[in-house]
């Protein structure tokens, strides 16, 4: 059958309110911890800007029909966000935020998951025993500048998510 109406809704399928509520899903979103740090060297690195630039730090945890899915660290160059405040998050999807409230247009997410165990902290906030599988997976999100305008760490349930990859040959 011909995939290629449905590509670019899969291509662009990266957020969680989105992906929940394409499934059939009420998603909810908890903010945990909303903060301004300074970039350690490996937010740093990561992030592509100096060692001490200001970061928004966002912890969520994210659930769907009231079981928690995922647990979330975002990291926001607080340059590109002056004015964000926790309401503002509270009210509307933080690529929404992004997008429209900042005016960053998103060009691509890179994404990279790998198994691993929950520890403590994440497994007490999720619902799930110490050392139960757990997807890891790190996300960098790039405006059209190619500058990165979030990077999140995210610890999700392991029997809760599925991921699928379609792999197609190009002509």
């Amino acid at each position: 059958s011909d995939r290629s109406t449905n590509r670019a809704n899969l291509m662009q399928m990266y957020s969680f309110t989105e992906q929940m509520r394409s499934l059939g899903r009420v998603p909810e979103t908890t903010i945990l911890e909303f903060s301004e740090i300074s970039a350690d060297a490996n937010l740093a690195d990561r992030m592509r800007v100096r060692q001490g630039d200001r970061l928004f730090k966002l912890k969520r945890l994210r659930s769907a029909d009231d079981i928690p899915m995922m647990v979330e660290r975002s990291y926001l160059p607080m340059r590109k966000f002056l004015s964000l405040k926790r309401p503002l998050l509270e009210s509307k999807p933080l690529y929404e935020i992004i997008e429209h409230d900042f005016h960053e247009k998103i060009r691509v997410a890179e994404e990279e998951f790998f198994a691993s165990i929950a520890r403590t902290a994440d497994a007490h906030l999720l619902g799930i025993n110490e050392g139960a599988p757990v997807l890891d997976l790190v996300r960098t999100t790039f405006n059209m500048s190619n500058e990165i305008v979030e990077y999140t760490l995210s610890v999700a349930r392991a029997d809760q998510f599925k991921y699928r990859v379609v792999h197609q040959r190009m002509p």
